[in-house]
């Protein structure tokens, strides 16, 4: 028999979480999900800026109340995180074009020496700044208190077959609980992060607006822990490192470089396969450590070190350039595809799943009101342990000669 329902949010990420937070009290509401444990989300390396990064004075207002929000969370849930000081080393081009954002959005940024053991003076021309106020916390931990309250309403399960009449999407057939089951929503949310295209296309949505929906870009998590990481999270120019603190007295620091011209993918892509890695961008991010730590190969030697690639989605702007840039008012994206009740969420930022679905749900209180009854549960259901990709038990862990030699960093200097 088919289910009435309010709303059905595909994706079960910090994007539907999100949109399930928000909406709940208020509506019924199902979010379904094929494997949350292959989510973007666990991608998330678990630094979040407070909008100094952002090249639009809007957008860095936005970064900040996120950032405030979050840090509200995360002590109401008890739960650790570090409220850090962010070095970057900036480039007086770059620096140029932010610092009047900063003053704009009441960004504090302290001018200083990049901090050991960077060795500031061989650097390229820039200037380097201190930003208190960002947050590091642990992704897969919040991700799970998030969804501790509406887990009932979460269900592993597919979408089958959408039947649209017109502009309106009438009926959903989706795989759910072992078998086949037809939902009737008022309204549906997607939320599938790199998956919205393969969605977007099985809708009346012309080809052309799928593919250009949204850039997928490959993003490589470089990763090295030892008791001698220094406990500094920060950016070189485009080189990202984030630190976590470990067991047994270990850190770790989480590295990624920002190609100057990333490997963009329109359209609909397979989520269950990650892009390969890139030997050359790897190598490109340990020249760019090397150059700047003069003690950078006894650091390495003293570590173990692993990799992998996930999937980044980078919404369109306005014009049609990546979100990536970060020079638009509003840091995530939006967009209805002319459709009567659905609306497609792309978030710049993890943390911004939060502000996303703060507007989402504004539209969808202006379209649609409660009508239907929270639909009970099919069959009893626990949430999925999850763990953030740099935690889990599968990563293979090299000392520093075998990584070198396997990613073909010896060979490229001749060790």
């Amino acid at each position: 028999m088919p289910i009435s329902l309010d709303l059905l949010i595909l994706g079960g990420g910090v994007q539907g979480l999100a949109l399930l937070r928000e909406l709940s009290p208020d509506y019924s509401a199902l979010l379904l999900d094929p494997d949350p444990g292959l989510s973007e989300t666990l991608h998330f390396h678990g630094y979040f800026s407070s909008g100094w990064n952002a090249a639009h004075p809007l957008a860095a207002e936005s970064y900040c109340r996120t950032a405030e929000h979050w840090r509200r969370l995360l002590a109401d849930w008890g739960m650790e995180y570090c409220e850090t000081a962010f070095d970057a080393a900036l480039s007086p081009e770059m620096v140029a074009a932010l610092c009047a954002n900063w003053r704009e959005a009441g960004i504090a940024a302290a001018e200083q020496v990049f901090p050991a053991p960077f060795a500031a003076q061989d650097l390229a021309a820039h200037r380097s700044y201190r930003f208190d106020g960002d947050l590091v916390f642990d992704g897969a931990t919040a991700y799970c208190r998030l969804r501790r309250p509406w887990a009932e309403r979460m269900r592993q399960g597919r979408v089958l077959e959408f039947s649209c009449s017109g502009k309106r999407i009438e009926r959903v057939l989706v795989e759910l609980d072992g078998g086949e089951c037809e939902l009737l929503p008022q309204m549906l949310l997607c939320a599938c992060g790199a998956g919205n295209a393969g969605i977007l296309a099985r809708l009346p949505i012309p080809t052309a607006e799928v593919y250009a929906a949204q850039l997928v870009r490959p993003m490589h998590m470089l990763l090295m822990r030892g008791p001698r990481i220094p406990s500094l999270s920060g950016l070189l120019f485009d080189l990202v490192f984030v630190y976590h603190p470990l067991d047994r007295k270990e850190g770790l620091w989480i590295l990624t470089l920002n190609p100057g011209e990333p490997k963009f993918t329109a359209g609909p892509i397979d989520m269950q396969r990650p892009p390969p890695a890139e030997p050359e961008l790897v190598c490109a991010t340990l020249d760019r450590l090397a150059a700047a730590i003069p003690d950078f190969h006894r650091l390495a030697a003293d570590c173990r070190w692993s990799l992998y690639v996930g999937w980044k989605t980078d919404a369109p702007g306005p014009d049609g350039e990546p979100l990536l840039k970060l020079a638009y008012p509003r840091p995530y994206h939006l967009h209805d595809f002319g459709l009567e009740n659905f609306l497609a969420l792309w978030p710049n930022h993890w943390c911004l799943a939060t502000e996303a679905a703060g507007e989402a749900a504004a539209r969808v209180r202006a379209m649609i009101r409660p009508r239907h009854r929270q639909p009970r549960p099919t069959a009893e259901t626990s949430p999925k342990m999850v763990t953030n990709r740099w935690q889990r038990r599968d990563l293979h862990w090299r000392d520093w000669a075998e990584f070198a030699a396997e990613i073909g960093y010896s060979r490229r200097h001749g060790r």
